[in-house]
This record gives C-alpha cells, structure tokens and sequence, in this order.
C-alpha cells in the first residue's frame, strides 16, 4: 500500500474524517494527502479501530472483520443486501425473507474482529439503531427513495453505550439532525449510512470493480462519503434502472473526481468541505452551485488537465499551492492548452469540474 504521512489533518471532498498528523518534514504540497486506508479521507464507519466500509458474511475485509449474521432477540439470520437494503434470510435456507425495512430495527449485524495494538480478538455487535425506509432521495432521476441506517456499535475497546458507527459525521445546519455538504446537498440524517451491493473499491488507487469479485459483499457508505455520493447519483449497480446506466469506468471517474485523484494513482488533493460542480458527457450533473472557474477534465484514468483547482483561493498556502504541485506531479497541462477545451467529450472524458472563482 502506497501511503506515507502528512502534516495536516486529511479530510476528502466527501466526508468529515481527520486523518493523524504525520512527519513534520513532510508538506502536503510535497507529496499529496496519502491515506493509510479507504477510510482515512470521509466519513467511513468504524467499529473501534476497524474500518467496515465493505463486509461480507464468513469473510474478512481488509482490516479483518468478518461479518458472522444478523440477530434480533435470540434468532439468528443470514444476511443479503438487495440492492440497497438489508434483508434478514432465514438461518435454515437462507431462500427466505424474514425481516426487512423498519423490523431490523434493534437488531445487529454480529462482527469479529483481530488482535490489534493489544487489544484480543474480539466481538462487535453493529447495532442498526433505527430505518428510515425515505431516508434520501436519489440526486439523479427517475426520482426514488433510498433507505437508510442508523449504525451504533459496542465492543472493538468501547465501554459505554453503543456509539456512532459514522466515524466523522457531517456538521449539522441547524435542523435536527440534517447536514449539508460542500457540494450543496443535503443529507436527511447525518448519522445515517447507505448500504449497498454490486461494486466493490480499491482504496489504494481508488479503482471501481463489479461482477463476480463483488457477489455477497455489501458496501456501508455514510453520509457524505464518496461511495454514498456515486449511489445517490446512480452511478453503482445498484443505482442502475433501465434509463440511467452507467459504465464501470464512469463510476471510476467519478469516484477519482470527488477524492480529488488527479493523478490516478490514488493521491488525493481536496479537503473537507470544499465546494465542487461536475457536468457528465451524458447530460447530467451535479444540480446546484454557480461555480464558473474550470477545473479539469475526468475519465477513469484521472484528470486530464487542470486549469483553477478546486482550492486555488484557500487562505492555506499548501492547500493553495495544489495546482502547481498536481502539474508537477501528474505532469498536467492547462486545460486551456487545448483547444476547444471546454468540450471535454470531444476529448473522450467523462466530467468536467467547476471550481469557485
């Protein structure tokens, strides 16, 4: 894994999550926000030290965990995502639906995790605390609702009540529990998760992957994180329906597109927060914002060009000084190098970007 440590807190586009501080020595106009793991820059769900962005039933994800059933009560089920939601199969056939939507409802998904730093192999109960079966509407049409989980868990270390499973909630504005992110959105309840099945992600070069290396695992993207954002704009096979379909690599690029993975290589430059606006060669896009700097140009690959980045006007001169480094790193050109930049299709890419002026 490609990773080292920076001097700043390291957040993406898409989430909350503070990453450690790193070596001193090293800026991050020098080398990038290089995260230790797909949960280092969002909002990913953790049980304790553990990241469980993806799990599947008797198999261990990358931290470990293995996901072992669902219990409500003293009855034990199979898990199944359908989808994007959870179902409860019965223990026996595992052919039959036996609780879905608002009944799983206190019950938990039963985790095992490694030793780690001291801590024995141990027991996660991975509470689903509550279902809102409307909890977002999908950002691309046709207009749906998606359900969502509330995810508390106990053990992994915690000695309390069952804590937040969303390591880095979204900042809440003011209205219950809602948040908005940098993008505009808003999220319902930034407590809650999405889950989903059908793509899986590398975290180290930020890569999408479906079909058969995907069967039986489940996605827990919370809100505000990249995985959650590609769903919600119906760019994952869950999100497919016959009159929006996208291609793995058009989910890739929008995944390198809001991590801000200029390079492909899975070196990220964003941060929390930062406002962004995308427009696909398909005719969609992000909806909101009057953004009217041009960022870059965007295919699975990575970017193109980049022209205004994103953070170009941050008061941090690290942040500040990204373009400059991504040129250099990348070996990137302005987009206005090109000519008729601007129609970006034409130049076989996916997205464009627009940054603030």
């Amino acid at each position: 894994m490609m990773r080292s440590s920076v001097v700043v807190g390291l957040v993406l586009v898409v989430g909350g999550c503070v990453a450690g501080v790193g070596d001193e020595a090293t800026s991050t106009t020098e080398q990038g926000l290089k995260c230790p793991n797909f949960g280092c820059g969002e909002n990913s769900p953790v049980t304790g030290p553990f990241n469980i962005n993806e799990l599947k039933e008797n198999v261990a994800n990358r931290d470990g965990v293995v996901l072992l059933y669902f219990q409500k009560g003293t009855t034990k089920y199979h898990v199944k995502v359908l989808g994007d939601r959870i179902q409860a199969m019965d223990w026996t056939t595992n052919h039959t639906v036996m609780l879905e939507h608002n009944a799983l409802a206190g019950g938990w998904l039963q985790l095992s995790h490694p030793p780690v730093n001291g801590m024995p192999f141990g027991y996660v109960r991975l509470w689903i605390q509550s279902v809102d079966v409307a909890g977002q509407t999908f950002w691309q049409p046709p207009a749906a609702q998606v359900e969502t989980y509330e995810f508390r868990y106990d053990g992994a270390g915690t000695v309390s009540d069952p804590v937040p499973a969303c390591k880095s909630p979204l900042p809440s504005n003011g209205v219950r529990d809602e948040a908005a992110d940098g993008e505009g959105r808003t999220w319902k309840n930034r407590f809650n998760s999405i889950v989903f099945s059908g793509d899986r992600y590398d975290p180290d070069t930020y890569s999408v992957f479906t079909g058969t290396p995907t069967n039986g695992w489940m996605n827990i993207a919370c809100a505000g994180s990249a995985p959650a954002k590609l769903h919600l704009n119906r760019h994952t096979q869950a999100g497919t329906v016959t009159s929006f379909q996208t291609t793995v690599n058009q989910r890739q690029a929008m995944l390198k597109m809001y991590a801000g993975d200029f390079c492909g290589h899975g070196n990220v430059y964003t941060v929390m927060g930062t406002k962004i606006h995308w427009n696909s060669s398909t005719g969609y896009n992000s909806g909101l914002g009057n953004d009217t700097a041009f960022e870059s140009m965007w295919s699975e690959t990575g970017a193109m060009c980049l022209e205004t980045h994103r953070l170009a006007n941050s008061q941090n001169p690290d942040y500040a000084a990204f373009g400059a480094a991504i040129r250099a790193e990348c070996g990137l050109k302005l987009c206005s190098d090109f000519r008729d930049f601007k129609n970006y299709a034409a130049y076989g890419q996916y997205l464009m970007t627009l940054s603030p002026q």
